[in-house]
């Protein structure tokens, strides 16, 4: 299997070994959250049909598995608490017979899982969209969930299922009324909470960030819509954001990088048949890693 790639800057990156995968062809990795230099990662073992999490230190080349569970890997987040030297992993079950919601947690202080008191009841049915589609932004997972519409029960609509991990508390976000039923991936942009949205059978190409302005003693959740992407500026799926550019990656394989700024957009030569898998804090710089799909 190639290496996973660290991109340190536009044009400079490293190859990571993975001390903790002993067959790579059978094994698939899923990136959960990083923080503090640490990446958390969810192992696929296709030999055994089986899910490991495991917490990696690229730096130190150490790692650790956490204790398996019988729990499917729906949902999956990490956060790093500094001031503690401590750190998190959400494992968020979908919704069961009675339309709950629930999550477990591993702290590395404990070295055990534990079902967290706080769940979110769904008054209907409810789908989550797994790890892949989540962001953990400001010590809070977020993830969208489709949920049935009460006045029908074939339609959903789209929004977003948070947790914080501070206070281990669900809350639900609302989209605006155009997003709630097309495509849409999370990012974060100038460290808030964003999504790429668009309208039913159309791309994501409206850029919409969450803010948070006081409101009778409350905050209100507000989205401002900032852009709209020309489908030539980046050609193809949106895979992440980068400090304040979007990746894309098109039919070809070719990784393509746009800055809304000066609304331009160039190939990264040395990144072909490469996706992104995560934001690390490494070595005290905002980091991306890239993994290559197997060849």
């Amino acid at each position: 299997m190639p290496p996973i790639l660290l991109l340190r800057d536009e044009s400079t990156h490293l190859s990571l070994d993975l001390p903790f995968m002993n067959c790579p062809s059978k094994q698939w990795l899923d990136a959960v959250g990083s923080g503090s230099g640490l990446v958390c990662l969810n192992m696929s073992d296709l030999r055994v049909q089986s899910n490991h999490i495991v917490v990696w230190n690229p730096a130190t080349k150490k790692f650790r598995f956490l204790p398996k569970t019988d729990d499917h890997h729906d949902l999956l987040g990490f956060e790093f608490f500094h001031d503690s030297r401590d750190y998190k992993v959400v494992n968020i079950l979908k919704p069961g017979p009675d339309n709950t919601i629930r999550a477990k947690v591993f702290t590395r202080s404990t070295k055990s899982w534990r079902e967290v008191k706080s769940h979110y009841f769904c008054s209907s049915g409810a789908f989550l969209c797994g790890t892949f589609s989540s962001i953990t932004l400001n010590g809070v997972l977020y993830s969208p969930i489709w949920i049935q519409e009460r006045r029908s029960h074939r339609s959903h609509v789209l929004t977003v299922l948070s947790f914080n991990f501070h206070n281990e508390v669900f809350n639900v976000i609302p989209l605006p009324e155009s997003s709630r039923k097309g495509q849409m991936k999370l990012l974060s942009w100038k460290n808030s909470l964003a999504f790429l949205g668009g309208r039913h059978c159309e791309p994501p190409r409206e850029l919409w960030v969450m803010t948070e302005e006081p409101s009778a003693g409350t905050k209100q959740i507000i989205w401002v819509k900032q852009f709209i992407l020309e489908p030539s500026a980046v050609p193809g799926y949106i895979i992440g954001s980068w400090k304040e550019y979007l990746f894309g990656e098109n039919n070809s394989d070719e990784m393509q990088c746009y800055d809304p700024a000066s609304q331009k957009s160039y190939e990264m030569q040395d990144f072909q048949n490469i996706m992104i898998i995560d934001m690390v804090s490494f070595t005290k710089k905002p980091s991306t890693m890239w993994r290559p799909w197997f060849q």
